[in-house]
């Protein structure tokens, strides 16, 4: 991350790098980014006819980010990415100046993706805005370069959010298509769990296929944070080095507090 003192602090460049495979499913957001990196790959073979804007909408923890990344690192290229929440800043005129440093950084070292997640944060539909302020400016920047009044050739952009319906309509129309990322079905989870069961430090012997059933509506990230994860720590704090049936099972039902509790009423 850029220094704290520099006006790009916000701008996050990703240390680690994802390869396509370690994003399960999401079959149509990966055949999408076939045509991101042919375009990066030749821009001016692709002129009027690139790929510029992408919005990836889904319940959190399904990929998004990581798609994001993992397009990136297959290519080689840049990626650039921010928080919208952290555009909102304690002055007029905060966010909007980082929305043109980013894009300014962006054309320096193209070809480059941008990435700002939780887009609705500061793109809500008019009915919204009093919710989290008047964000207009930074809107209106993000809009101005989107639209690529300047030169943008080799710059793609892709917004990602949860809620798709919360965004104002004059800024979801710039976006060329929208790819909804979907809760992963019973092979996908499977492949989920496989792939992280390589890394526990402990031993599984946990029935696999029950746990799939078990966990069906429950994302990637669930799955590493509020399973596997939570198991792992119980079995820890009980001596045991490996993870059993009985620490799955109280991981799951940790997770089905949560969801009746009132304080968090959304799933995710």
């Amino acid at each position: 991350v850029i220094s704290s003192n520099d006006s790009k602090s916000k701008v996050a460049v990703p240390k680690r790098k994802f390869k396509i495979d370690d994003v399960i499913g999401q079959t149509k957001a990966k055949n999408k980014r076939r045509i991101i990196t042919k375009y990066l790959e030749d821009p001016d073979k692709f002129k009027g006819w690139a790929p510029k804007k992408i919005l990836f909408y889904g319940v959190p923890g399904t990929g998004k980010t990581m798609l994001a990344q993992a397009l990136a690192s297959e290519l080689d290229v840049p990626i650039r990415m921010i928080k919208a929440t952290s555009l909102i800043g304690d002055h007029v005129g905060d966010g909007a100046n980082q929305i043109h440093d980013l894009y300014e950084q962006a054309r320096q070292i193209k070809p480059c993706v941008i990435f700002i997640d939780e887009i609705d944060a500061i793109a809500l539909e008019r009915k919204y805005q009093s919710l989290r302020g008047d964000v207009t400016e930074i809107v209106n920047a993000l809009l101005t370069e989107m639209g690529g009044i300047d030169d943008n050739e080799s710059v793609i952009t892709i917004c990602a959010t949860n809620n798709p319906n919360m965004l104002d309509y004059a800024f979801r129309s710039r976006f060329e298509e929208e790819i909804e990322f979907t809760l992963p079905n019973s092979d996908e989870r499977r492949q989920i769990f496989r792939n992280y069961m390589k890394t526990l430090p402990v031993d599984c012997r946990f029935n696999l296929e029950a746990t799939v059933e078990k966990t069906k509506k429950f994302s990637g990230r669930d799955i590493k944070e509020k399973v596997l994860k939570v198991a792992l720590h119980k079995a820890i704090i009980e001596d045991h080095d490996y993870i059993s049936d009985a620490d799955i099972d109280y991981a799951i039902s940790q997770c089905k507090k949560e969801i009746r509790s009132p304080a968090d009423t959304m799933f995710t």
